[in-house]
């Protein structure tokens, strides 16, 4: 391998792995932020009709709060399934656990350039593939 071709593929590497890692985390606290927060919203929108307490402190906007706190969950919830905020967070941890054994790969001293790019252009695609949603994986 010549020096050019190893600095490209370092380059590349290095250059990948760092987009899948941002992306892993993310969209792991996207994904998992709005599951967290479209429970909390629909726990509040239950209490807020159920509990005697709040009746007495929200008497008169009782229902519209409660209705605009399960509207809130709502769309929340749906924003995260249509977004794909779970199976994109999933293709970012997947794509970078990928790099990490291009790394491993890369780092023996006869490493084949050809196989190394081949499996960077794989891991492209299959990335690429998860996050559209393909059955190709």
């Amino acid at each position: 391998m010549t020096e050019e071709e190893k600095a490209f593929l370092e380059s590349e590497i290095n250059r990948q792995y760092q987009w899948y890692n941002r992306g892993s985390k993310l969209w792991s606290a996207v994904h998992h932020w709005s599951l967290a927060v479209a429970a909390l919203l629909s726990a509040f929108a239950t209490l807020v009709l159920k509990s005697e307490w709040v009746k007495t402190f929200v008497v008169t906007y009782r229902d519209d709060v409660a209705a605009g706190l399960a509207a809130a969950a709502t769309l929340l919830t749906t924003l995260a399934a249509s977004g794909g905020f779970g199976r994109k967070w999933q293709a970012n941890r997947r794509s970078r656990g990928r790099m990490d054994q291009v790394k491993i790969d890369f780092s023996n001293p006869e490493a084949d350039p050809q196989k190394i790019r081949e499996d960077l252009k794989a891991i492209i695609k299959q990335h690429d593939d998860s996050i559209i949603g393909s059955t190709n994986e």
